[in-house]
């Protein structure tokens, strides 16, 4: 009986190789970039002892509503926050 490693020639397995170490390093660096993005919101608001340091945006919008424990400000920040990250790829990459 042939195995399923026997059909694919030296040529063949190259180019399986090949693709896949790409669609790997495309999904590490779209995770990457995901993870740097939720640092950058959650960075909008720092504290250390009585010193705050705030900017404004969508992070610290959902830093003011846990403080009040609004969960429903809570939910639309984070419900609006893969909204803004698919208008801001949009809009960086020209994709329209």
């Amino acid at each position: 009986m042939i195995g399923p490693s026997q059909y694919l020639s030296g040529l063949n397995r190259y180019i399986l190789r090949q693709c896949l170490s790409v669609m790997f390093f495309v999904t590490g660096a779209l995770t990457a970039s995901g993870g740097s993005w939720n640092a950058a919101q959650v960075s909008e608001l720092v504290s250390w002892g009585h010193t705050e340091i705030r900017a404004r945006g969508l992070g610290s919008y959902i830093a003011d509503a846990a403080a009040a424990h609004n969960f429903h400000q809570i939910v639309l920040g984070v419900g609006v926050t893969p909204l803004k990250a698919v208008a801001q790829a949009v809009e960086n990459f020209d994709l329209c």
